[in-house]
């Protein structure tokens, strides 16, 4: 799953600026991840003729924040450089192909150039980044995508359009790929990048006689562009998959328009919905960004009020708990207090609360100890009181899907693999993907081919420890006598250090 912390670090990133007739707002978490690896860019008003274009962007790095950040600083730079850019005429109509072209060339730009950092050149740096951009024009949208995160148009209440994810199972992702001479393995690039497409990454950019764009991970943008409908585009929402990991298109759309008509604040919305997503289960880096135009939904003052009462609510309830026991899971008790408020207010609403909860139990944790006379521990005066009400670690996740009816976000037993029939059948989908993708496995750097392949599930040791599902791969014998199984865990970020084995012990469903 990637180096996970012991607690979440739930300090955030806030931004909000406005320009151009419309509002942005923008937050950034660390969460369980052991390091912050997502970068963001928003510019209101770009420079010179450009000044009523408007530009934002995610980038969700992956082994290293070097490339993430490099195209958040420089990304924008590059693009406007291009002589696409330069030629256009703010009196005519700029042509709509020309600037297709200069965002293609600035990606392709910025990703030769970063091979020549100090880092990348010694070996030192192997980061790669997704990216995920909309470029605003007075009469057009520009979405730009590069990798897996994801950006949504909300035009009248509903979602209008949504970028599609580039991961090596599509089959355009994959025929690439393959023609590169690599091989597609449990959804990922030789069984170890979770994306087909990112800026970064070079060692899987080295085939020679092969193009930027032909080479296994290619740094081209897909560009859809999109009219203006003044009238009826409300939001544009950005955001890396540590979003959408939780929460379908759908779902964001609903719970993002349901808290607009709450507050206008649209940094501490992006806040709420990470919040949600943090405690719906999300394990990785979370960014979004949130772009409002002159239709987005406006603050509903009945609403208003009706939050303020939940926060009133989900305060006394939280206190209530907390006095009569001292420590706990802050899972159940976000359950428990929804449970209480007997359906009241959106299914959602508590889980966009877990930082007021947290405050809370803060308030209640005891004090940190303080040295006395003669204690050579180190100074402890200066710590926050540490609650004992603990956050559970996530489990593994099956991303949610882009397309999923808009209703009550899905406890976390519908997201999560718990052994029953669907979640099997999807890993047995997933191995026979395996078969198909891979005519051998690596063993000690001999090539063997697959002879047989079985499945089981391997029950935990007791109630509370999750099952297992064993995908057991049979490979002819070879003459050194090397063993003829092994087996690793499949990982859950982007990246997997540890090769394919002969064996596949996979426990969970989520293989991307």
């Amino acid at each position: 799953m990637g180096t996970l912390l012991s607690t979440p670090v739930t300090d955030k990133i806030n931004e909000t600026g406005e320009g151009n007739n419309l509002r942005y707002g923008l937050a950034s978490m660390q969460g369980w991840r052991s390091s912050m690896e997502d970068a963001h860019c928003a510019i209101t008003r770009l420079p010179g003729h450009l000044r009523e274009w408007s530009f934002f962007a995610v980038f969700d790095g992956h082994a290293g924040a070097l490339v993430s950040e490099q195209c958040a600083s420089e990304l924008l730079n590059r693009i406007v450089d291009t002589e696409e850019f330069k030629n256009i005429d703010p009196e005519l109509a700029p042509s709509i192909e020309e600037i297709r072209q200069g965002i293609r060339e600035g990606f392709l730009s910025l990703d030769e150039e970063m091979r020549k950092l100090p880092q990348i050149v010694r070996g030192l740096d192997r980061s790669g980044s997704t990216a995920v951009c909309v470029l605003v024009t007075p009469k057009h949208l520009f979405f730009v995508n590069c990798g897996d995160s994801r950006a949504v148009l909300i035009r009248d209440g509903a979602v209008g359009f949504a970028t599609t994810d580039h991961k090596p199972a599509h089959p355009s992702e994959r025929k690439r790929i393959q023609n590169a001479g690599g091989s597609v393995i449990v959804d990922r690039v030789n069984g170890n990048l979770a994306v087909s497409r990112s800026l970064g990454d070079y060692s899987y950019k080295t085939v020679r006689n092969l193009g930027p764009t032909e080479q296994l991970v290619s740094p081209e943008p897909e560009i859809t562009v999109i009219d203006r409908d003044l009238e009826k585009d409300q939001m544009v929402v950005l955001a890396c998959d540590g979003v959408w990991d939780v929460m379908s298109n759908e779902h964001l759309c609903c719970v993002v328009s349901e808290r607009m008509t709450c507050m206008d604040d649209l940094s501490r919305i992006c806040n709420e919905v990470i919040d949600y997503c943090l405690y719906s289960g999300s394990s990785d880096n979370m960014s979004m960004v949130l772009v409002a135009f002159e239709p987005a939904p406006k603050v509903i003052p009945e609403n208003q009020a009706k939050d303020k009462t939940l926060e009133q609510k989900v305060e006394s309830i939280a206190n209530e708990i907390v006095s009569n026991d001292s420590k706990g899971s802050m899972n159940e008790l976000l359950s428990s207090i929804r449970s209480r408020l007997n359906g009241d207010f959106a299914p959602h609403a508590v889980f966009c609360k877990g930082a007021l909860v947290q405050r809370i139990l803060d308030a209640h944790a005891p004090p940190s100890p303080t040295n006395g006379a003669g204690n050579n521990s180190p100074d402890t005066s200066s710590r926050p009181p540490q609650s004992k009400w603990t956050l559970s670690p996530p489990k593994r996740l099956r991303r949610v899907p882009p397309q999923h009816e808009c209703k009550s976000p899905p406890d976390k037993s519908e997201n999560l693999t718990n052994g029953n029939e669907s979640s099997l059948n999807g890993r047995v989908s997933m191995i026979q993907q395996l078969l198909v993708s891979c005519q051998g496995i690596m063993t000690n750097g001999v090539a063997r081919p697959i002879s047989s392949l079985s499945l089981r599930t391997v029950k935990g040791s007791d109630d509370t420890s999750d099952s297992e599902t064993v995908v057991e791969v049979g490979q002819e014998p070879i003459e050194d006598g090397l063993p003829e199984s092994s087996s690793t865990i499949v990982g859950d970020d982007d990246t997997k250090s540890t090769p394919l084995a002969a064996s596949q012990v996979v426990n969970g469903a989520k293989l991307d």
